[in-house]
């Protein structure tokens, strides 16, 4: 996704960058209590919340006496932005949902499954076969797993119930298809053996 709005995260940072030098500080500190903010490469939050604090601080760059200096994007840019925002503050919402602590494998995979329908150019990264589910009967041990531990019945599964569940599934003592690992439980933890 941010290689997709790679060009405008880069201009809009030197917009934030240039705002960081100590005069501009000086001069946009007298027209907004905002602070420019900085893109963070591993965190998809930052990319997101540069753009909206690029979209809130506007209206106060263009007051600012010395604009020239601030490497201001083109308008045709700025159009980008605003048409490219409630899109990221979807795939934002995705993301927030996805960060849940009670959101589980399953949920996770209904998830995909719906961005996959609404964005087709994430199924390199999101469907099932993709390339960063490595073994598909792990992915499904693991949502077999996660259904255990949180049934009524059953508030901490045995070894003996995982393993049940497990090999439902089809995976427990099998060898993996690429990388000849075997899923195994023991003391109620399910690990994978290599």
């Amino acid at each position: 996704m941010k290689g997709e709005f790679a060009d405008l995260l880069a201009k809009v940072q030197k917009v934030m960058l240039s705002c960081k030098a100590l005069n501009n500080v000086a001069e946009l500190k007298k027209l907004t209590s905002l602070k420019p903010r900085l893109f963070q490469a591993p965190r998809w939050s930052s990319a997101f919340e540069i753009l909206v604090r690029l979209q809130k601080l506007l209206p106060s760059l263009e007051r600012m006496p010395k604009r020239e200096k601030l490497k201001m994007p083109s308008k045709a840019m700025l159009k980008r932005m605003e048409r490219s925002l409630p899109l990221l503050t979807k795939w934002q919402s995705v993301t927030k949902y996805l960060q849940r602590r009670h959101c589980s494998a399953a949920n996770v995979r209904v998830i995909f499954d719906k961005v996959l329908s609404e964005w087709p150019s994430m199924e390199s990264r999101f469907a099932s076969e993709a390339s960063i589910v490595h073994w598909k009967e792990f992915e499904h041990a693991v949502v077999v797993s996660l259904l255990l531990t949180s049934s009524p019945i059953m508030s901490a599964p045995t070894s003996v119930a995982m393993e049940e569940a497990l090999e439902l599934v089809g995976v427990v003592g099998r060898e993996g298809p690429s990388n000849s690992s075997t899923l195994t439980v023991h003391d109620d933890v399910v690990s994978l053996k290599k």
